[in-house]
């Protein structure tokens, strides 16, 4: 069995208390879930920039617990007095707390980012201690075009100087390579506990009656939620044995419950909020349909 590597995790997006759906993908897939999955084999440390706080004192705010077995060191920090230089807090904390891991015997054999973004800065870190750099990709904003300008230059940055590019499937692999960039891929799909996310044993413990429709999103704009509903509104004038149960939270969710009224679809669509992996699992295996989201 290969040895024990000591790995780094840089994510651009992951839970927090301020933003506990930060991270998630369909099917409750979260970035955490890798790190947790990586580090059955492997020790771990994951640093993450929480975000700007105007609420901390002083410059910077720094947490370092145990959580699920993986040691996690979050931050945050106070926006710059001088606009477009909070970056360069955020990279000074950063580079302080990396140099303080490696003070205290944590010398990472491998940096993993999650998302280019957070790749483009690990290639400084990576460069400066000699460390190797993957980069996991998950953003659906490059096969839907979104990737241009300066953060076009991030990815290219970011994906050329690691030793490999993991896109979680052959789509976004090569909606990456459209834009140009040729480097060493490895599509590695996204972490699933097949322990709780598995179809039910036996078919006759779905529900009887009313085919069940499942969507799990986060309620913003892109997951065409609106979409779904006048689609089902339309359904309902030629059958009414369905329903549709939505898992999440967001912005929008008053926005949808609204619309869901005024297309008439009470008890038909039911919001639920968030729920536990446990009853997201449970939901999945009780629903007749999936309406997947990018």
């Amino acid at each position: 069995m290969s040895r024990r590597l000591k790995i780094l995790h840089m994510p651009a997006w992951y839970p927090s208390n301020r933003n506990p759906v930060a991270g998630i993908f369909i099917a409750g897939i979260f970035i955490k879930e890798h790190v947790k999955a990586a580090s059955i084999y492997h020790d771990c440390v994951v640093l993450y920039g929480e975000g700007v706080d105007q609420n901390i004192r002083g410059t910077c705010e720094i947490r370092e617990s145990d959580e699920d077995g993986v040691r996690t060191v979050r931050f945050r920090y106070k926006k710059s007095p001088v606009p477009k230089t909070t970056m360069f807090i955020y990279l000074f904390v950063m580079f302080n707390l990396l140099h303080d891991l490696l003070k205290r015997g944590f010398k990472p054999d491998l940096i993993h980012a999650h998302i280019y973004s957070a790749g483009a800065l690990a290639v400084l870190f990576g460069k400066l201690y000699n460390i190797p750099l993957v980069v996991s990709e998950q953003y659906t904003g490059f096969p839907r075009g979104l990737v241009k300008g300066i953060e076009l230059v991030k990815a290219h940055i970011a994906f050329k100087n690691a030793a490999c590019v993991c896109p979680v499937s052959e789509y976004l692999k090569l909606s990456i390579q459209d834009l140009g960039i040729r480097v060493r891929f490895q599509v590695i799909p996204n972490v699933a506990d097949t322990k709780l996310f598995h179809p039910i044993r036996n078919l006759s413990e779905r529900h009887a009656g009313k085919k069940c429709i499942l969507t799990v999103a986060l309620l913003t704009p892109k997951k065409g939620i609106p979409y779904l509903l006048e689609s089902l509104a339309l359904l309902k004038a030629k059958r009414d044995d369905f329903t549709l149960d939505i898992i999440g939270d967001g912005p929008n969710r008053a926005e949808y419950e609204a619309l869901a009224r005024e297309l008439g679809l009470h008890g038909i669509v039911y919001f639920h909020g968030l729920k536990t992996k446990q009853e997201v699992a449970e939901f999945m295996q009780k629903a007749d349909f999936l309406y997947c989201q990018v």
